[in-house]
């Protein structure tokens, strides 16, 4: 990730901070960080800053959050839809939000010169 899409998605995160920490402090109430930072890889201080405020919540650990079931996107919209959501704003939530086999499929087909694009659109019966 470049540094100017880094950028962009911390500014986008920013948005949703609010909840996250929510979530976050919620975990802490229940007694459940330590299990949520061990389901997530991380240190448990890493977490307990980002609920504080000590340390800017980024992508790496929402997808992390997002990937072990412990946050998801709808919780962090907050009941707004996603489809009212900026474009921009959709693509970012969603990549963060992708199945990892679905990844793998798209790698896949990447390295095997694959348009998926084509048969997506037949699939979802959009016509060009």
């Amino acid at each position: 990730m470049s540094n100017k899409e880094k950028l962009e998605s911390t500014l986008m995160l920013q948005k949703y901070a609010h909840a996250i920490q929510e979530q976050l402090h919620e975990l802490a109430v229940k007694k459940e960080m330590t299990a949520a930072a061990k389901a997530m890889g991380v240190q448990l201080s890493r977490l307990s800053e980002m609920a504080s405020g000590s340390r800017e919540i980024t992508a790496y650990y929402v997808g992390k959050m997002i990937k072990k079931g412990i946050i998801s996107v709808d919780h962090i919209l907050q009941g707004r839809p996603f489809k009212d959501l900026p474009q921009e704003e959709q693509r970012f939530l969603f990549s963060l939000d992708l199945d990892p086999e679905m990844i793998d499929l798209l790698i896949l087909a990447k390295e095997q010169k694959k348009d998926l694009k084509p048969m997506m659109k037949m699939m979802l019966g959009i016509k060009d």
